[in-house]
């Protein structure tokens, strides 16, 4: 499980490049779970994932001017007067910057495939993990630990 920090702690100071990067940590739950299991094998607790992902890749383009398709202004989706084909552009965008940080989250798990089992098979077997004994699985350094 990843926790983040409470929103009134981030902040709002994050760089577009560093908020993508969050969503695609979102998106490693999913990734791991289709990597491991294959798409069928997802689980319900993936759900979060994508909740997380859609409700920053919406704040970004709805409420930070971070598309340059819909621009550099707030949209209030739920306002009257709001145009059909302004929405069908942010349900785009939103769509787009989810599947982006899904692709990212993919090629990292991918190309870490090997640490991401070891480190699967760990938590299977103790359930939980220290900082420390992650970083040492990812090293390759076997756990020094008594069940």
């Amino acid at each position: 499980m990843v926790q983040n920090l409470p929103d009134e702690e981030k902040g709002m100071n994050q760089t577009k490049d560093q908020m993508k990067a969050r969503m695609a940590m979102a998106m490693g739950g999913l990734v791991g779970e289709e990597v491991a299991f294959g798409r069928e094998g997802t689980t319900g607790g993936a759900g979060s994932d994508l909740d997380k992902a859609t409700h920053m890749a919406y704040a970004m383009i709805t409420r930070m001017g971070m598309s340059d398709k819909v621009g550099r202004r707030v949209v209030n989706t739920e306002a009257s007067g709001v145009s059909q084909h302004l929405l069908e552009i942010v349900d785009q965008e939103v769509k787009a910057t989810v599947e982006e940080a899904y692709e990212y989250a993919k090629t990292v798990i991918t190309q870490n495939q090997a640490k991401h089992k070891a480190l699967a098979e760990a938590l299977l077997k103790y359930e939980t993990l220290t900082n420390e004994e992650m970083s040492d699985i990812i090293a390759g350094k076997k756990l020094k630990r008594l069940i």
